[in-house]
């Protein structure tokens, strides 16, 4: 029973961040703006799937994040997230929004920004990515956000928590894209 609270839990985090993904307070510079909208286009998507450590159930969690229109000021962002376990319905989250082009961050609501680092990772498909990893932490779940430095989009999140001693890890990776230097 406690597993499946986690599963819950996580899903509900995870409905939360996709929705915060794309919006933000963060001004970019003129040149990074110019860069992450060399991509921006109606359709454009990216998937990601993920998987729960510690747990022994299998289990199925995928997020797809999409921009289903734009104008010269603003995009439309479309989220999917579903959960899929062996023992519990598929728990399923969509979300529709329009979001300024140039207030683009990656904080999750309700969460500290701890630190942010360059680094180095590898991403399935596309090789090594050099990113700006940004660590976020509460008092219930810490997250950090791998962002491609050249396109500012999200290649990799983690999230960690502990529940009944025990911490687990939730890693989204990016599966599929059809943004242009990500695919």
């Amino acid at each position: 029973m406690g597993r499946s609270w986690i599963i819950v839990g996580f899903a509900i985090v995870l409905a939360f961040s996709s929705l915060v993904l794309i919006i933000g307070i963060q001004l970019m510079d003129n040149a990074q703006q110019s860069m992450a909208e060399s991509w921006m286009f109606k359709g454009a998507y990216a998937t990601y799937e993920g998987q729960i450590d510690s747990l022994s159930i299998p289990r199925s969690i995928n997020e797809t994040i999409q921009f289903t229109d734009l104008n010269a000021t603003h995009v439309q962002i479309k989220t999917n997230s579903s959960i899929a376990t062996s023992f519990a319905p598929t728990l399923s989250d969509q979300t529709t929004l329009w979001v300024n082009k140039t207030n683009i961050n990656f904080q999750p609501k309700g969460m500290t920004l701890a630190r942010t680092y360059n680094t180095k990772i590898t991403v399935r498909s596309i090789g090594s990515r050099d990113c700006i990893a940004y660590d976020y932490t509460n008092q219930a779940i810490n997250a950090t956000y791998y962002i491609d430095k050249v396109l500012r989009w999200p290649v990799r999140i983690v999230y960690a928590t502990i529940f009944e001693n025990q911490t687990y890890h939730i890693e989204f990776s990016l599966k599929d894209t059809n943004i242009k230097g990500l695919n």
